[in-house]
């Protein structure tokens, strides 16, 4: 037994767990701001909430999808980090709030 047929399985098994962790942690953050956009065009709150929490396994799916059919693991992690970061930060960028 190689020491590379070790370290295969585990960085497989890793970066699944750390894609799934982050689509999820993206979608959450595409939630609450699709929330927020859809209070902001005139929605009542209750509305608002169902709406994102809807559109919330759509997300989830759209992202997990794309992101396990990329060939390089590196552009899948980058982006969606970055597509977490902007969904978290602009709701913040647009309350004015550091």
């Amino acid at each position: 037994m190689h020491l590379r047929d070790v370290i295969q399985p585990a960085a497989t098994a890793s970066h699944v767990i750390g894609l799934c962790a982050l689509a999820y942690f993206a979608s959450a953050q595409l939630v609450g701001l699709s929330g927020l956009l859809a209070w902001w065009a005139g929605m009542s709150q209750g509305d608002a909430v169902m709406l994102a929490i809807m559109l919330g396994f759509i997300y989830l799916l759209v992202l997990l999808l794309w992101a396990f059919s990329r060939e390089r693991r590196r552009n899948a992690w980058l982006l969606l980090s970055g597509l977490s970061l902007l969904a978290w930060g602009t709701p913040l960028l647009l309350q004015g709030q550091p």
